[in-house]
């Protein structure tokens, strides 16, 4: 089956008990989740967290130099999407302190590698992954709706977003910085433009050209991201068919 996720990042905050650090390249192996690193409060970079923002936030409950509330607040207004969180704890008044708070798990010591791990893949079977992209531009938070995206175009330092009816929406950050951001169906096939391959209608191999319902003009696909065609023929042969618009 070919994959359709893109990279879902997640943040580790607080000190990282030893069972918790054996954990995070176990769970990273897959391709689909990959943590941002580990962090204290006070050095969180919230310019990376707008760049990268995570979806899920894992915090050590019992690290004194942590203010949850504070923590929580800070994401929740600061970042377009709001992520979950999991925290880890000694304490079972400190889980229950959290469940109030909307902590979607809390895992109580003994903290081993094998009990970790069984609730992060608890987690990616229970959460899907969020199919709305957020454009922020200082502190002005734009949500797409990606199932509704067409393409992605290079316009010099900044991208357009063309959505199917035919609107347009400005990014103020590069096409390299915002590709990787998106699902597995948005391909590369040129140096100016990403396209949704649940869209792609017609692949004239022989003109190297690629047409897309609700797009009226055929787009040129160059060599260079000719295996990128090969990932879009396979997505549209194997994808379910509730994904076709």
């Amino acid at each position: 089956m070919v994959k359709i996720f893109t990279l879902r990042f997640y943040q580790i905050i607080g000190n990282i008990p030893a069972a918790l650090e054996s954990v995070i390249p176990v769970f990273d192996e897959s391709g689909e989740f990959k943590c941002l690193g580990r962090t204290v409060e006070k050095a969180i970079n919230w310019e990376e967290a707008l760049k990268f923002p995570p979806e899920l936030v894992i915090i050590n409950l019992d690290d004194p130099n942590i203010d949850v509330f504070k923590i929580i607040g800070k994401y929740n207004n600061r970042i377009g999407i709001i992520p979950n969180y999991i925290g880890i704890t000694s304490s079972h008044e400190k889980g229950f302190e959290a469940f109030q708070l909307g902590f979607v798990y809390v895992i109580l010591a003994p903290l081993t590698m094998e009990k970790i791990l069984a609730v992060l893949y608890k987690y990616k079977r229970t959460y899907a992954q969020n199919h709305f992209f957020c454009i922020d531009y200082y502190r002005d938070f734009f949500y797409l709706n990606l199932h509704e995206l067409l393409l992605v175009k290079a316009d010099n330092y900044t991208t357009e977003f063309l959505m199917r009816d035919g609107s347009l929406i400005n990014n103020f950050k590069n096409l390299k910085h915002t590709h990787p951001l998106l699902p597995f169906n948005f391909q590369r096939i040129n140096r100016s433009y990403v396209v949704n391959s649940f869209y792609v209608s017609r692949i004239h191999t022989g003109k190297n050209e690629l047409h897309l319902r609700h797009y009226n003009q055929p787009l040129h696909y160059t060599k260079k991201y000719s295996e990128n065609i090969i990932h879009i023929k396979k997505m549209l042969l194997k994808a379910p068919s509730s994904v076709f618009v």
